[in-house]
């Protein structure tokens, strides 16, 4: 089976009438459905992989930048210019998970 970049967990791959065959017996569909496997720095929601990163004090203090790793194995750096909080995001557009529909597109890396 080919899994395209970009599908999410429940997406179901259907083999019509390529089950079990037997005499007088019309073959069922084969079914596949996608699952996920935790992965060990992202979390996916939607189409955004969210990371999350531990900085020191003096870090969340002062401007800072957090270098987060992308899953083609690029580090992108994120600036982070003002006093950052428990709970604190930013948003790098374009480089969470491939768009299954659109595989040029991609959803965000938060």
């Amino acid at each position: 089976i080919k899994v395209t970049p970009g599908w999410k967990a429940g997406t179901s791959i259907t083999f019509p009438k390529e089950g079990d065959e037997a005499p007088g017996v019309i073959p069922a569909d084969l079914v596949f459905v996608i699952g996920e496997k935790p992965h060990a720095h992202f979390k996916r929601k939607g189409n955004d992989l969210v990371y999350t990163a531990r900085i020191s004090l003096l870090q969340a203090l002062t401007d800072c930048t957090v270098t987060v790793p992308t899953l083609d194995g690029r580090q992108v750096p994120v600036a982070c210019n003002e006093v950052v909080a428990p709970g604190y995001s930013k948003r790098k557009r374009g480089e969470g998970m491939p768009l299954s529909k659109s595989p040029a597109s991609r959803g965000d890396l938060v």
